[in-house]
């Protein structure tokens, strides 16, 4: 990822290839654009900004010397809590096991994933990462096909609720994250929005497939 934007960021300078443009969705008039802060620069992706909203990213790593030297396991536990106007509203955690292809010593069932949102006095658990259900409300996380940017949509019971652009190029050489987040009449699903923002803008599909 990070040789395709150095090439990309070398073809413009020499004028060898015209930087992508950036297209916002149809629904972009009902919604309120921000740029997501926190994702670039030192220590990329623990403290996400955007509009109102605050999204902190605390990562953590479970070790086992035998399983992660030898067998390449991995176990990450990642919890998100949003906060605006410096008030805590709504908390996302989430834990991956991944078995390095090689099976474990340690975890019983390879590549498992399990989450669990915490939110206006409310408690749900999942087990996909890009589908779930939170207070009657059904979500889905797509990710596009494209790098440049990348680009993620979160529907809510089958309609946009927010797409991020991520690793935009406005004509120079540096990156800009995008949001543009549904209207919406009930504050609730707004923060659930702004959560699931940040989750999106964090996630790591491919998390479990790196070896490193």
């Amino acid at each position: 990822m990070v040789k395709r934007i150095i090439t990309l960021s070398m073809l413009a300078l020499t004028g060898c290839v015209s930087v992508p443009t950036d297209t916002p969705p149809k629904w972009h008039e009902n919604s309120d654009q921000y740029v997501i802060k926190g994702r670039q620069g030192w220590m990329p992706g623990h403290h996400l900004t955007f509009g109102p909203y605050q999204v902190d990213v605390d990562k953590s790593a479970n070790l086992n010397l035998i399983d992660d030297v030898l067998l390449k396991v991995k176990h990450q536990s990642v919890t998100m809590t949003l906060s605006s106007n410096d008030s805590e509203q709504a908390q996302f955690h989430y834990e991956q096991r991944c078995d390095g292809g090689h099976g474990s010593l340690v975890i019983i069932e390879p590549n498992k994933y399990a989450a669990q949102i915490d939110a206006q006095g409310k408690k749900a658990s999942f087990t996909d990462p890009y589908n779930f259900s939170f207070n009657d409300q059904q979500y889905h996380l797509a990710f596009g096909d494209t790098d440049h940017p990348q680009v993620i949509t979160i529907m809510q019971n089958k309609k946009a609720l927010a797409e991020l652009h991520l690793g935009v190029f406005n004509g120079s050489l540096s990156a800009q994250d995008k949001v543009w987040l549904m209207k919406e009449d009930s504050q609730p699903d707004t923060a659930i929005g702004a959560l699931l923002v940040g989750y999106a803008a964090t996630y790591e599909p491919s998390y479990c497939d790196d070896d490193e």
